[in-house]
């Protein structure tokens, strides 16, 4: 079975564009070496260790950067140095299948005239930007590799944003259930949603302090308008802050709501058999009065004896029924 092409190679300016698949690092190093004040945009879709050593010693990063790029658990971070900046984070899917969020170690690194973007497995969320290069559409190629960098951002903390309202909505329709009394939610997938909430949380929280360091300490080659740009970003990951502390409450609020709902269903159990054993408590001593079988019990040889006793029976059941219902307990 023939395996796509690990490594995306894009070119661009405002009037040029190539791109090639290859799984040659060589490929990059001739990339690199293309002039005319183009941008380029290398996409390694891998973590393979040779591969991002093959990396690390094209674009000459320290291999520290490379640890960090390979730790997968590694949270988001970002390095401002004199000649470029180093940012990771994760990309969140939701599966269908598994009814889970996973999620995608990526690393990026930005540099004044390129932008290494080196990414845990295929596929992302970024295809929209490269159709944006490759149609010319937008200001991506009016752009330096900074403003490259703010879109890959953008896009991502965007992509947060709606899983965020995906996570909402499915909490709204967790409530309006429970509302209904209806059966179908249980405990277990508000805790399991909570704990979903808080992993992306951690991925993603980091990220205010983190990028926040472009705007205290921008590298040299980084352009004031696209500082400008990056405070909608920062804007984005304060409303993205809000709204977990917002779903967070809406849990603890659906947790609340469910054990309320269970103690409401399990109070109307017991008030029926409450009301049940009430009703037969009387009867029951009727029938063990008159079970006793004692000689001297003038009603055991009296023909009408046994529908009398019924009748007392019912009159007595009767007459509970009547009394709990004047009081509403029933």
């Amino acid at each position: 079975m023939q395996t796509s092409p690990q490594i995306q190679l894009i070119n661009y300016s405002r009037e040029n564009y190539t791109e090639l698949q290859t799984d040659s690092t060589e490929e990059i190093v001739n990339s690199l070496n293309q002039n005319g004040g183009l941008v380029h945009w290398v996409n390694i879709q891998t973590l393979d260790r040779h591969v991002v050593k093959a990396a690390e010693k094209i674009f000459k990063f320290h291999q520290l950067t490379t640890e960090d790029i390979l730790n997968t658990n590694h949270l988001p971070k970002l390095d401002v140095f004199e000649d470029h900046c180093f940012l990771i984070m994760k990309i969140f899917t939701y599966s269908e299948g598994k009814k889970r969020f996973d999620y995608e170690h990526v690393g990026v690194l930005l540099f004044e005239d390129s932008l290494l973007l080196l990414q845990e497995y295929p596929g992302d969320i970024f295809d929209t930007v490269r159709l944006k290069i490759k149609e010319g559409s937008g200001s991506i190629r009016k752009g330096k590799s900074d403003y490259l960098f703010y879109v890959l951002i953008d896009t991502l903390v965007d992509h947060y944003l709606e899983i965020m309202e995906e996570m909402r909505e499915r909490a709204e329709r967790m409530e309006n259930s429970l509302l209904e009394g209806e059966d179908s939610v249980t405990l277990n997938e508000i805790i399991k949603m909570k704990r979903q909430m808080n992993r992306m949380r951690k991925f993603t929280f980091p990220l205010i302090t983190e990028v926040k360091k472009i705007k205290t300490e921008p590298p040299s080659f980084f352009d004031k308008s696209t500082l400008t740009y990056m405070e909608d970003v920062f804007d984005h990951l304060y409303l993205l802050n809000t709204n977990f502390e917002y779903l967070r409450e809406r849990l603890m609020d659906l947790i609340n709501l469910y054990h309320y709902k269970l103690s409401e269903n399990t109070n109307q159990v017991m008030k029926v058999l409450t009301v049940v054993s009430t009703i037969f408590i009387p009867i029951t001593f009727v029938a063990g009065l008159y079970g006793m079988n004692f000689q001297d019990m003038p009603e055991l040889g009296w023909k009408y004896g046994y529908p009398a006793a019924m009748g007392v029976m019912a009159a007595i059941a009767g007459g509970m029924i009547y009394y709990m219902r004047r009081k509403g307990w029933m």
